[in-house]
């Protein structure tokens, strides 16, 4: 196409408008960025950190119990076992535990070897199911053992303890932990000779320990695991939230 000198001129005036109107809106949006930027950071200010931990009993314990059966083949030693565990886990219920708060967190069949003899030959077979039960009244433990017991358990694997709410006691530590990070701020400002402004930014860690529980070594023997559980002093202790905080204050 052969352009004549008029169109050629309109066409570069064209350009030029264009290339200017991208640069400005360009230097717009970087301007307003930066100064949006500015606006979250302050040129002066004070980082703190600091810490707080809140400490609560205990309201919810977990029992784990197992029913443990052995047999000359698989099939066997699984169906007696899946019968055991159905009648501990009604016996629970009975007891007025939520069937909610009854559920399987191991299961396993494994085969019996004679390691005397080479090859070793399989002589038979142990299916293991422990249960897990939770119980908010911590004063029945024993009582949830004996009857689990009584019902075809044979194992105790462990009594643990927690806190049902630890939203709670998430935000009371978190709450301390930024007071203690202003007051400290302040201490700092006023040393300074600068006043303390508002917090501009805040990160945290919150941290949960559990009171410790108490475990048992599998005792195939009921009465002994009764026994043992009985003459043991449960102590629920308590459980641990920790929080840490770090604050961005501006300075003025």
């Amino acid at each position: 196409m052969n352009w004549s000198p008029f169109q050629r001129a309109v066409l570069a005036f064209v350009v030029v408008v264009c290339v200017v109107s991208i640069a400005v809106a360009a230097w717009g949006v970087a301007k307003w960025g930066f100064s949006r930027a500015g606006a979250d950071v302050p040129d002066r200010g004070i980082t703190v950190n600091d810490s707080a931990e809140v400490r609560a009993k205990p309201d919810v314990a977990y029992v784990t119990l197992g029913v443990v059966t052995k047999a000359r083949d698989a099939g066997s030693a699984a169906k007696a076992n899946a019968s055991k565990t159905d009648a501990v886990i009604a016996a629970i219920v009975k007891l007025g535990i939520p069937k909610s708060g009854v559920k399987t967190v191991d299961y396993s069949l494994d085969p019996e070897m004679d390691y005397d003899k080479d090859p070793s030959p399989i002589v038979g077979y142990t299916a293991t199911n422990s249960i897990s039960v939770k119980l908010t009244e911590l004063d029945r433990i024993g009582t949830l053992v004996d009857t689990a017991v009584a019902a075809g358990a044979n194992t105790v694997r462990s009594v643990s303890f927690d806190v049902q709410d630890k939203r709670k006691l998430r935000e009371e530590a978190l709450a301390e932990a930024v007071k203690k990070a202003e007051s400290k701020a302040r201490a700092i400002a006023g040393a300074l000779g600068v006043r303390l402004g508002s917090a501009v930014s805040a990160s945290e860690d919150v941290s949960f320990y559990g009171s410790a529980g108490m475990n048992y070594a599998p005792l195939y023997r009921a009465r002994h695991v009764v026994a043992s559980v009985a003459k043991t002093p449960l102590e629920p202790g308590l459980t641990k939230v920790s929080a840490q905080v770090e604050v961005v204050y501006a300075v003025r």
